[in-house]
């Protein structure tokens, strides 16, 4: 087929008519297709794929720039109702026409469970495609190294290799899905100098293919480009046709998302469906302080949209054995690891926004994939409100239904947004762009759509996921593919022809090249830097969740149900190895705790669930009761079995303690508004101005300019609202600063204010104990010189056992045991009386005021003592 005049023209538009009429004449409209025919478009499909793909260091049709007819024609060459794809559908059912994948390109949990036998583990897309190879046997090699080294509790295999084998339809779709996770093509480095006398000629030879002539490499190690690929400037994935191509594909070959009746399509089932999982979702890892393409960030934001485009409500009710209910499952799971992954190993720049965006499409259901990822992160204010108003649009999850969505996906919500906000605690809110911490990597690089003279560094670090399914793992069958040579052994070439062990450093070079021409650096992208509101814009959009109405309550709620569950799970023994001074106060404090919660526990989760099975509207109080045990079985995982239990304190605004990362993101907030006040004592200037040392980070270079206004609005900004939303404190700020640095009252936990010489200064209460005091005046540090007028108690559990300055601690051990027995006697009064409801369910009756000498002479001793003066009168 190559040999065909449509090719040799190197023309698109030729090619696909050429195809789309050979398969409409010799396969489709036949009533038995001739096996020379077949053979033919079996033995080409690889390398046609690696003409209309590209390959992993070669672009194709979908990373060059097409004219609009020659989008139009491969858009209907590659159309899913198409002749090409019917075609290859219809070929699919001969076992003559097969493909098998190469198990050393798969990861090593797929490679293991395919050597040891153990097929039962392998994903879907994999095991139905797996068969046994008897023509090679491998229990020699397992038995001796049983026999000379360790045995293996895994099965062996004795009678051939597990491997995988696709068929055409298979193949095409592996290979069109795979085309995401390859590094996109850079435009070769152009010289400064435009003569072309030193340039070396493009190696014409044909040179030895792989088996599948996806990703061919010539005789002299260059990269080799098939004789019809057609000229042009590079683009990358997402800018072409390639997406609107997936999204056919799942309208087409996924219809159980949208109905849950709707029929598979033949010969191809749950192939697409799970091979989007597989490759996009499951087994998608980025590497620490790297990060993934725009391409890869594009298609799983595709894969995700559309899902959420299908109404997720029925997900939790649906059954895991339908078809719908199936995918929610497991992309629940899968889906969580991958974003969890991400949130920890991303790279420290602007291109977080592209993981907080990732899980904004399934923890925000309910605006349908209707979020848009921004082309460039905003570097200013009026740029991040915009993009803020675009997505800003009125919701009621509860009163759309969405309630029993969040019950079942909290780790979400909770856990993976603790993350979150620990990487947001760490940022610098730095005045002006820095450049990225981390060495700048291939990934999330300016368009590839730019001219082909722009320049690339050649030195720079590239990104590769662990799941790379490299297309040229797939090699045709032996008996009708003649593409059967494996790589060649030589060493990559270097620019004089010197072989070397590694690849020359880099980009592969496409077409004729200049060589030994310097080359001149591009600028850095915008993704590969950090700004202030590009950080800023992170917080907003957690922020932008949490002030969705409804949303805290029911994320409180969950909190709630999920800690109670846990408080009410036995506890397991252990030997304890501690003095005996660490042992009584260690059974002190487990016995404040059992009178403070062990009875209100299963109360607090009784009430946890009947609060949450009212507002998912279900009446079955065992379902609701099911889910929040799952998500706490769920969270215990993550957290670590070996681990105590850790509660989570980021949404229930009952707890005295909030969650430890939420409280450093306020502070760090709070400290970025305390660097940009446009008033500073004369101590501290003159700390800054003689040493390059300054006490709260660099000072600012505009500091009362209108930029540095506008910089602190936006912070100010976010800092209310997270403390609205989630009532939370807001830490320490100057009163100097302008009116836009003075939070809502509403958002004050407490104030305390302090008026001397006609000047009043006020200080709202820290959520930490740890943040940073402002800068003090002289009527604050004379205030400070007073001695304090009352005594603070102390909150929570220590409240009863700490001795107070009027208490003695031998009175105070005598009153506590009292009450113990006290609170017990209620206890159980409460609990067998008809009329306790009337009764609060906390003891009332304490006698702890005898802990102190004054109370105890008045209240018992001198009565006693009056008394026995009076009997003895008498």
């Amino acid at each position: 087929m190559e040999s065909s005049p449509a090719f040799k023209s190197k023309d698109v538009v030729s090619i696909c008519s050429y195809l789309e009429r050979f398969c409409t004449d010799h396969i489709n409209h036949a009533l038995q297709p001739a096996p020379d025919h077949a053979s033919a478009l079996h033995a080409f499909l690889p390398s046609l794929l690696a003409c209309i793909f590209g390959a992993p260091k070669a672009r194709g049709w979908m990373q060059t720039v097409l004219t609009s007819d020659q989008l139009v024609a491969v858009r209907k060459l590659l159309a899913p109702s198409g002749a090409f794809v019917t075609a290859l559908t219809s070929l699919s059912g001969s076992e003559d026409y097969k493909y098998y994948l190469s198990t050393d390109k798969l990861p090593e949990d797929i490679r293991r469970a395919l050597t040891t036998g153990a097929t039962g583990y392998l994903p879907r897309v994999y095991r139905e495609c797996v068969f046994l190879d008897e023509s090679k046997v491998s229990t020699v090699l397992d038995y001796r190294a049983a026999a000379t080294r360790q045995a293996s509790v895994f099965p062996v295999t004795n009678t051939g290799e597990h491997r995988i084998r696709f068929s055409m339809i298979q193949f095409y779709l592996y290979y069109m899905v795979s085309t995401a996770t390859w590094q996109p093509p850079t435009p070769p480095p152009a010289p400064l100098i435009s003569s072309l006398s030193s340039t070396t000629s493009h190696s014409s030879s044909t040179g030895s293919y792989s088996t599948s002539t996806t990703s061919t490499t010539s005789t002299n190690g260059n990269a080799h480009e098939p004789a019809f690929l057609l000229t042009g400037k590079i683009q990358a994935l997402k800018d072409g046709v390639y997406l609107d191509l997936i999204q056919q594909y799942m309208n087409m070959l996924m219809p159980f998302v949208a109905n849950d009746a709707a029929p598979l399509v033949p010969r191809i089932g749950y192939f697409f469906q799970d091979l989007l999982v597989e490759i996009w979702v499951r087994s998608q890892w980025v590497a620490s302080g790297q990060k993934w393409t725009m391409d890869q960030v594009m298609c799983v934001a595709a894969l995700i949209k559309f899902i959420t485009s299908a109404d997720l409500r029925r997900g939790p009710v649906s059954k895991p054995e339908s078809t719908f209910g199936h995918l929610y499952q497991q992309l629940k799971h899968d889906y969580y690891l991958m974003i969890s992954r991400c949130a920890h190993n991303w790279a420290r720049d602007d291109s977080y926004i592209c993981v907080l965006y990732l899980w904004s499409l399934w923890a925000c259901p309910w605006q349908l994939g209707t979020i848009d990822l921004p082309s460039v992160p905003p570097k200013s204010k009026a740029n991040m409100v915009s993009l803020l108003n675009k997505s800003r649009i009125e919701h009621a999850p509860l009163d759309e239904g969405y309630a029993l969505f969040m019950l079942d996906n909290a780790c979400f919500y909770i856990p993976l947004v603790d993350v979150f906000l620990q990487r947001m605690a760490s940022l610098t809110f730095a005045d002006r762009p820095v450049a990225a911490t981390a060495a700048p990597s291939a990934s999330l690089l300016p368009s590839a759509s730019a001219s082909a003279s722009a320049t690339t560094t050649p030195s720079m670090p590239v990104t590769r996921s662990a799941m790379q399914p490299m297309a040229s793992s797939l090699y045709s069958a032996p008996r009708t593919s003649p593409l059967t040579a494996p790589y060649p052994s030589s060493a990559f070439p270097t620019p004089n022809g010197t072989p070397r062990t590694q690849p020359a450093p880099g980009p592969q070079q496409l077409g004729p090249l200049a060589s030994n021409q310097p080359t001149r650096a591009p600028p850095p992208s915008p993704w590969q830097t950090s700004s202030l509101y590009g950080e800023l814009y992170m917080v907003h959009l957690i922020a932008a969740v949490w002030r969705t109405r409804g949303v805290v309550p029911v994320l409180a709620l969950i909190e709630d149900g999920t800690d109670a569950y846990a408080s009410s799970l036995p506890s397991e023994g252990t030997q304890s190895t501690d003095s005996a001074l660490a042992a009584f106060f260690k059974h002190t404090r487990a016995k404040i705790n059992s009178y403070a919660s062990k009875g209100g526990a299963s109360s607090q989760l009784h009430g946890a669930i009947a609060a949450l099975t009212t507002l998912t509207s279900i009446t079955d109080t065992k379902f609701v009761a099911t889910k929040i045990n799952e998500q706490h079985d769920w969270m215990r995982a993550l957290q670590g079995t070996s681990t105590p239990w850790k509660p989570s304190r980021l949404y229930s605004a009952k707890h005295t303690a909030r969650q430890e990362s939420l409280i450093k993101l306020m502070d760090t907030l709070a400290l970025a508004i305390r660097k940009r006040q446009p008033q500073q004592s004369a101590a501290l200037k003159k700390i800054a101005t003689a040493s390059t040392w300054a006490p709260f980070g660099p000072l600012a270079a505009a500091n009362s300019s209108s930029a540095n206004k506008e910089d602190t609005e936006a912070i100010v900004s976010v800092t209310q609202s997270i403390a609205s939303s989630l009532q939370i404190p807001i830490p320490d700020a100057p009163s100097s600063s302008p009116s836009t640095l003075k939070p809502s009252s509403s958002t004050l936990s407490s104030t305390s204010s302090s008026s001397t010489a006609g000047s009043t200064i006020s200080h709202q209460t820290s959520a930490s104990t740890t943040a940073l005091p402002a800068a003090k005046t002289s009527s604050d540090l004379h205030a400070r010189k007073q001695p304090a007028m009352r005594e603070i108690r102390p909150l929570g559990p220590r409240a009863d056992t700490s001795v107070r300055s009027y208490e003695l601690a031998c009175l105070l051990i005598i009153t506590y045991t009292i009450d113990g027995y006290i609170k017990k006697a209620w206890k159980t009064f409460h609990a067998y009386y008809p009329w306790r409801s009337k009764l609060p369910v906390q003891c009332p009756i304490s006698v702890r005021i005898l802990a102190a000498p004054v109370n105890l002479f008045y209240f018992v001793l001198l009565p006693l003592f009056l008394l026995i003066v009076w009997c003895l009168y008498i």
